[in-house]
């Protein structure tokens, strides 16, 4: 089981400590709940919508308040970096020395933005390229046309970065409006992994991290048309990529429900130990792995299968007949025991991997639940709740992305 401590600052910004005592290399991470979906939102009573790509833009641009922020980093012998997803923006460095100081820094770095037109301007060109990397990339192109797939309005069907013609429409006043939107200490939390005094690290918080004090209202949306139920990519390559995408029907608001349910349904579906799995490599339907992947927000589910084969057909009729088969003949007890464990055991809870311990307290801040609260409904699903959600796999929830010949 993971310990941690969980802490409110002054201004109400929450605070994870997960101690590792006698580990040399300590993490922090800064995150805020606010991604790529959310362009559209209430500020001071106003309707706001802004581009695509915006969220991934500010990250960028909140390096801008240093000549070179990145140096600063490396002088204290600490490593610094951020991302962007659908739903979450966070900045974070690890060290083995100087974490106070580094900390401070981080903590300074986004207490406020500092940026120009003329900046911005510059930024344009980098992340232009960037979104060309990304739309040269294979796994990157069948993701994503999945995800139009599946969706034809929410926003999780657009990449992060945006596209060279949104990201042309951002300016400054866009920036600033977004980072007085939602870098504010309600839509904050701040995760520290490593062998560090607590009160320490609850002092340095309280005094060097300066937000506003209330996040913007978010508007999200939800549909229920699937946009596309194939999507086909030419290109000439060994073997073709493939997301068989099935999206999920959201019938609770219990997250981390939903998350345990469907990593547990996904491992007995098709994980390395599982009969379609095992009868995919046995007939040579797959050159590498099956990959299998839950994405997952307040307003939409999504669960991916992937590989690569020049037979999605006979795969696609595999996945099907393996579906049926569980809804006929049910899961028993002792397979969903055995998979319960060996999905617990693959998870955070076993992991002392600094980075991962630190991105899952993200994910789950940025999805309202705590990182324990998955751990508890581990243990509460039945076979029966397994063989309900597998109903939902038919051909109208199923959407196909390739890119191959």
């Amino acid at each position: 089981m993971l310990n941690y401590i969980t802490k409110k600052l002054e201004n109400g910004v929450k605070c994870y400590i997960v101690p590792k005592k006698g580990y040399a290399e300590k993490k922090a991470m800064i995150a805020f709940n606010y991604g790529s979906c959310n362009t559209e939102f209430i500020y001071n009573g106003k309707t706001i919508k802004q581009t695509k790509g915006i969220a991934h833009f500010l990250e960028h641009k909140m390096f801008d308040g240093s000549a070179d922020i990145f140096s600063e980093f490396e002088k204290l012998g600490a490593s610094a970096n951020a991302f962007t997803n659908f739903t979450t923006t966070a900045y974070h460095f690890n060290c083995t020395e100087n974490f106070e100081k580094a900390f401070e820094l981080l903590m300074k770095m986004v207490s406020s933005l500092d940026t120009t037109e003329e900046s911005v301007e510059r930024e344009k060109k980098i992340i232009g390229q960037e979104i060309k990397m990304y739309n040269d990339d294979i796994g990157w192109q069948v993701y994503f046309n999945g995800l139009k797939c599946a969706y034809s309005d929410n926003n999780v069907r657009y990449s992060v970065a945006g596209t060279l013609e949104s990201i042309e429409d951002i300016n400054c006043e866009d920036l600033y409006n977004a980072y007085k939107a939602f870098y504010t200490a309600d839509n904050c939390c701040i995760i520290v992994v490593g062998d560090v005094d607590e009160n320490n690290v609850l002092k340095l918080a309280n005094e060097n991290l300066h937000l506003g004090e209330k996040c913007a209202e978010k508007i999200t949306k939800q549909e229920d048309e699937i946009n596309n139920d194939i999507e086909k990519k030419e290109k000439n390559i060994p073997k073709n990529v493939f997301n068989i995408d099935f999206r999920e029907d959201i019938e609770t608001n219990d997250i981390a429900y939903r998350i345990a349910l469907n990593e547990v349904m996904l491992e007995i579906l098709c994980g390395k130990s599982s009969h379609l799995y095992n009868k995919l490599n046995y007939k040579g339907l797959i050159s590498s792995e099956l990959t299998a992947d839950y994405l997952c927000g307040n307003d939409y589910g999504l669960r991916i299968i992937g590989g690569e084969s020049n037979n999605i057909e006979e795969i696609l009729s595999e996945i099907s007949q393996g579906v049926e088969r569980y809804v006929t003949f049910g899961i028993s007890d002792e397979n969903l025991k055995r998979v319960v464990k060996a999905v617990k055991n693959r998870n955070l809870f076993g992991n002392e991997s600094l980075e991962n311990i630190c991105s899952a307290f993200a994910d789950c801040f940025t999805k309202g639940i705590e990182v324990l609260d998955i751990y508890a409904k581990y243990d509460i699903i039945k076979s029966n709740d397994i063989r309900e959600e597998l109903k939902t796999f038919s051909r109208n929830n199923r959407v196909l992305s390739v890119v191959g010949g």
